[in-house]
């Protein structure tokens, strides 16, 4: 039986561990190909290893997504690899206040940038 996701191709970084690690796994039974993305390569390419021992078919990009190159170098790295993207869930994390988005300051929410995907024509 065909899965939901069958064909497509989806990045989640944070990947190394928790949430992150069940989404890939969850993405892969459904059929995608996951791009594995953490700061640690280590965790990141165990991901990859539950990933493939189940069948699936993943690949590890070690991106710390604090600093904009990285993310616009795994973006590019990702597309060049896999030729599109068709989804993302940005589920790495850093320490930091938690606040209302409203009363947050612009130094805490430039801890945690999301990926442009300007720069890979999403």
């Amino acid at each position: 039986m065909p899965g939901l996701l069958d064909g497509k191709i989806v990045l989640v970084t944070g990947a190394g561990g928790g949430i992150g690690r069940a989404t890939c796994l969850v993405l892969s039974r459904e059929g995608a190909k996951v791009i594995v993305s953490d700061i640690s390569t280590r965790r990141g390419e165990e991901t990859v290893t539950l990933i493939q021992n189940a069948g699936g078919e993943a690949e590890f990009f070690k991106a710390d997504i604090s600093r904009e190159a990285d993310c616009e170098a795994l973006a590019a790295a990702a597309v060049s690899r896999w030729g599109r993207l068709n989804g993302a869930t940005n589920n790495a994390g850093t320490s930091g206040r938690f606040v209302c988005v409203a009363e947050d300051t612009e130094e805490n929410w430039d801890r945690t940038p999301p990926l442009d995907w300007k720069c890979v024509g999403l």
